[in-house]
């Protein structure tokens, strides 16, 4: 079941509830429907790697710009490294990596901005896509939490950046929790459990026992994580969409056995 909107068909783009309406804010979360690439990457891949070439991956990046009407030159990217660092973006680093991975921002896995027009992109495969807009403020964040950025508690450390650095308040902050791998089908041993329960006193919510594993839930973790630093539960929407169960719509790292695109979410303030 599919509870988020329809954005654009050609790509195929989502966005949530909370955003689908406003003027001041463009949300938007991609598929793997609606681009050129080929194979197991088939079709909208926009994770810039050596596993197709590097011209088709920033055709379904323009492709995804010209359907949303944001500018190419101002999306900006991360390379993604499971940790709890983040970066504030703006004019002098915009579009960072939106041609060349090795120019994307180095060691990020949130960012930050208050420049209107400037898209920041976090990119997933089963991992967390988060975004978090303050509407008085006016200040956007994208986030990349996989299970080690949602122990370390990226989304709500990102939160409490907008906090200190521009004077946010959390009751006027909203997020989108993005489709990810769901509890069905997340799959733990006991050492991420472990570390699970060591940074949530509410891991028992999160960790259900199966055959020896445990099944995680990393859309809860992420939603409490944000409830505990001051966000509205009312503020915060959950795609509820397993990347696993959803892989004809969403690149599947579990899924394809490691060897997958990326999809992303996305945010631009207008």
């Amino acid at each position: 079941m599919i509870i988020m909107k329809e954005l654009t068909q050609h790509p195929l783009t989502y966005t949530f509830d909370i955003f689908s309406n406003r003027d001041d804010v463009q949300v938007f979360v991609t598929t793997r429907q609606g681009g050129e690439s080929q194979g197991h990457l088939a079709t909208c891949n926009i994770g810039l790697s050596e596993q197709e070439p590097t011209a088709t991956t920033i055709s379904n990046r323009q492709r995804l710009c010209t359907a949303l009407n944001i500018d190419f030159e101002k999306m900006t990217f991360q390379n993604q490294v499971h940790s709890d660092r983040i970066t504030l973006v703006d004019l002098s680093n915009a579009g960072s990596g939106n041609r060349i991975k090795a120019k994307a921002i180095a060691n990020s896995d949130a960012l930050i901005t208050k420049e209107k027009g400037v898209t920041l992109l976090a990119l997933a495969a089963d991992c967390v896509p988060i975004v978090l807009f303050d509407a008085q403020k006016k200040v956007a964040a994208a986030v990349h939490a996989g299970w080690r950025g949602s122990v370390k508690k990226i989304a709500q450390k990102t939160a409490q950046r907008m906090i200190e650095e521009h004077g946010c308040n959390p009751k006027d902050i909203l997020a989108g929790i993005g489709p990810s791998i769901g509890q069905c089908c997340y799959e733990v041993g006991d050492e991420v459990a472990d570390e699970v329960r060591q940074s949530f006193a509410s891991a028992h919510e999160l960790i259900v026992p199966k055959d020896g594993k445990y099944m995680l839930d990393l859309w809860k973790a992420n939603k409490q994580q944000l409830v505990e630093i001051g966000l509205l539960d009312s503020n915060i929407e959950v795609a509820q969409m397993c990347t696993k169960c959803h892989h004809n719509l969403f690149f599947s790292s579990r899924y394809d056995n490691g060897k997958t695109g990326r999809f992303g979410i996305g945010i631009t303030m207008l």
